[in-house]
């Protein structure tokens, strides 16, 4: 199975009134950006990242992934006008031999490989989309989504 990873980093953050996209909000010292790749560039699931940048950020973002040494980030596009378009972009760089795709928000940093494994070994029990807690009642609104992929990625 190959696992891909989309990090959609490209949200503008203007509820948090930020003069900088929500990615590169700080926690601690450094953009939740070097978080969160950090944390996919050291899944043992993941095969490859595709970063969704803010437009006109896409070098900042470059520079992260550099800088936090993740080496799995194989391509960063520019993102869109909305969370989908942005998805959208990064999808089409992802190999067509990927057979799962996660997608995760750089705002949410702190994804554990626990959740990874838990959402990429629920596609195996039959299940075409996976979020975490998905047998819970009510999952929770955070953390990575996956799709697997027949036979290539969606149109």
């Amino acid at each position: 199975m190959s696992v891909w990873a989309i990090l959609a980093a490209a949200g503008r953050g203007d509820r948090l009134g930020l003069d900088r996209p929500k990615a590169f909000a700080r926690l601690n010292d450094r953009p939740l950006l070097a978080e969160s790749l950090e944390r996919l560039d050291a899944s043992e699931w993941i095969e490859g990242i595709v970063v969704a940048a803010p437009p006109d950020w896409e070098e900042p973002c470059i520079l992260v992934a550099e800088e936090v040494a993740a080496g799995k980030v194989a391509e960063t596009v520019t993102g869109g006008d909305s969370r989908t378009e942005s998805v959208r972009r990064a999808l089409a760089e992802v190999p067509a031999e990927a057979t799962v795709v996660l997608v995760h928000d750089a705002a949410r940093p702190l994804v554990t490989e626990e959740i990874i494994e838990r959402v990429v070994t629920g596609l195996g029990d039959g299940w075409d989309g996976r979020r975490p807690g998905e047998r819970d009642r009510h999952p929770p609104p955070s953390g990575p989504i996956a799709v697997r992929c027949r036979g290539g990625l969606p149109d």
